[in-house]
């Protein structure tokens, strides 16, 4: 219980203890949680915005087994309400998430619990769980690249890093304070990256990084030779929102 559980940028922290105690409170304020209640199929729309209180809301829901569809934020308002249209009146999903919309408009996918049980498996299977393990979130938790991290890390216990902006500075400075070993990037995260000359097998500061994990879109082949060049342990990973 007094495990490290999440770390945001400006240096706030939460034992698991501290987290569970927020995500109550989080849910004493949420109408319909009474204990011994059937659970809500009504969908929860959440502001996935990178922030502590959105990870609470998060997993509130997911304790309260309430379907939740994370919004990001960032988002035109005609785009957020062109999602809250698509959403069912009620689920039994986990998690309606939507999809890039590259083959056409975006639509709600819904996610199962054993989905996302799953996934975290295969997962430890590829990558397996060291004790030291902190996994740097700076995706987008509106998406199921941000919110796995968070399922991942929450079902082994290990603490989440979450980086409240994607700025190059401001995240190597969090990789170097928090020693995290875990990370995953979109190609151009990781460009720039390569870009400010930080990251390298020379750059003893970041030695606990064990994975970068790339995915969510093609990287150039010049990325890659360059990323292993610097000794850098770069993993391609495949994925899509409905799988």
């Amino acid at each position: 219980p007094d495990g490290l559980a999440l770390v945001v940028s400006d240096g706030r922290r939460w034992s698991w203890r501290q987290l569970a105690a927020e995500v109550e409170r989080v849910r004493e304020d949420s109408p319909g949680t009474d204990a011994g209640s059937k659970p809500s199929r009504t969908v929860a729309m959440i502001d996935a915005s990178s922030s502590p209180e959105s990870v609470f809301r998060i997993l509130a829901s997911i304790e309260d087994r309430v379907p939740f569809a994370p919004i990001d934020p960032r988002l035109p308002d005609r785009e957020i309400r062109a999602r809250r249209a698509l959403l069912a009146t009620d689920s039994d999903a986990m998690a309606i998430l939507f999809t890039s919309g590259s083959t056409g408009r975006p639509r709600g996918v819904e996610l199962s619990r054993a989905a996302f049980v799953a996934s975290a498996r295969a997962s430890a299977e590829r990558l397996g769980w060291r004790d030291v393990d902190r996994w740097l979130c700076v995706l987008p938790m509106a998406h199921v690249g941000g919110l796995s991290i968070l399922t991942r890390s929450l079902g082994a216990r290990r603490t989440i890093v979450l980086a409240e902006r994607f700025d190059v500075e401001a995240v190597v400075d969090l990789i170097e304070r928090e020693q995290v070993t875990l990370i995953s990037l979109v190609p151009t995260m990781l460009a720039r990256l390569l870009e400010s000359g930080h990251l390298g097998a020379s750059e003893t500061r970041f030695d606990t990084i064990r994975a970068i994990l790339v995915g969510g879109a093609a990287a150039p082949d010049a990325m890659w030779d360059e990323a292993i060049g610097r000794g850098l342990p770069v993993l391609e990973t495949w994925g899509m929102t409905e799988t």
